[in-house]
């Protein structure tokens, strides 16, 4: 019994220590330029900040990737108050933009995994299938959910800052540029970008606790 419950908390600690972690990369992401990836000769640049969260997640399960993904809306949501980068990062301050899309993120990855892998032979190499399929479903659904919640709570606003920014003259109404000027250019590279190399993140992490 004293055995087990040793085992135990070694594993609750070394759980709090990665999830310590990641929380702690995914603030400094929010606020420094490490969490947004230029592609080279493009004006597109890719949200790397998912990728912790589904790590974790994949990792150490649902809980820890609900923790991680309210770091990550809580993160954007206090950015948007004190540290604002573009004209759009305000709107962040409410909830329903920040927050409450990235809590759909584990949920959504992690239903994935659990449904791919059911459907996969329990062969080796498989565990990779599932993850890249997870990170793909996390990273839309991130993208998909935040411009939702964008376009049907500020819809008017927007059309507003893009007019006062000139580009409604390129761009027109907010739904355009919500889901043709961001979701396309941004969000299916960076889907892409999130399930290589999610997968490739998690052998190592996988092989490390094989060791442990």
């Amino acid at each position: 019994m004293a055995a087990n419950a040793r085992t135990l908390s070694r594993k609750q600690i070394i759980r709090l220590t990665i999830t310590g972690m990641l929380a702690a990369l995914i603030i400094i992401m929010i606020y420094t330029p490490i969490g947004l990836l230029r592609l080279p000769g493009t004006s597109i640049e890719i949200t790397l900040i998912t990728i912790p969260v589904l790590i974790g997640l994949l990792a150490e399960g649902p809980l820890v990737g609900l923790i991680l993904a309210f770091v990550f809306g809580a993160g954007t949501m206090l950015k948007g108050l004190i540290a604002p980068a573009t004209p759009f990062d305000p709107l962040f301050i409410n909830p329903l933009i920040s927050v409450v899309p990235r809590l759909l993120i584990p949920i959504a990855a992690w239903g994935a995994f659990k449904l791919i892998r059911s459907l996969l032979p329990k062969k080796k190499g498989m565990d990779s299938i599932a993850w890249s399929v997870s990170a793909l479903v996390g990273s839309l659904t991130n993208t998909v959910f935040v411009l939702l919640a964008l376009f049907l709570v500020y819809q008017v606003r927007i059309t507003e800052i893009i007019a006062n920014i000139g580009l409604d003259q390129y761009l027109g109404a907010a739904g355009k540029f919500l889901f043709f000027g961001v979701a396309l250019p941004n969000g299916i590279p960076e889907a892409i970008a999130t399930m290589i190399i999610v997968p490739a993140v998690m052998v190592a992490v996988m092989a490390v606790k094989k060791q442990r």
